[in-house]
């Protein structure tokens, strides 16, 4: 699949590295002898913040401890200031399947969990209609975990 040039730049911004697919062995290729140049910066795009270390360790997660840690979280001021709660994720923490949405919307920041108004309704009848249950199959997230103030796109 090729990818345009603005969409390798926004994968560059994030930090995602591009991966090219390797030769089979049948074929007898040999792999690319360089990787693309990384794509420009694009204009307009800043880093308000440089990233925080977390106090918990990326392998043998303590969820409870990560749990805790997000409820805690006030890297976002304006975020944290206009939430009621975080909005961690619900599921199976060694689920196959990850759902990632964007931004908790006001009954998620009520309720404290993901997907559970009209769009978790659509997503639980997804999961139904592959033999997948919410609470034992899947693991459901936001990238935000804070509700945005007057839903304003994150």
């Amino acid at each position: 699949m090729e990818l345009s040039r603005r969409k390798r730049r926004i994968l560059a911004d994030m930090g995602i590295p591009l991966w090219r697919a390797r030769p089979s062995a049948d074929t007898g290729a040999a792999p690319e002898a360089s990787p693309e140049p990384p794509p420009e910066p694009v204009a307009g795009l800043t880093v308000e913040q440089e990233p925080r270390e977390s106090s918990v360790p990326a392998t043998g997660i303590d969820w409870q401890a990560l749990r805790d840690e997000v409820a805690g979280c006030t890297a976002c001021s304006e975020l944290a200031a206009s939430r009621r709660q975080t909005v961690f994720g619900v599921g199976d923490t060694g689920a196959r399947w990850l759902f990632v949405g964007e931004a908790p919307g006001a009954e998620e920041d009520r309720r404290g969990e993901p997907f559970v108004g009209r769009a978790g309704q659509l997503l639980d009848n997804m999961l139904a209609a592959l033999g997948l249950d919410r609470e034992h199959d899947v693991f459901i997230a936001n990238i935000l975990k804070c509700r945005p103030p007057d839903n304003r796109d994150p």
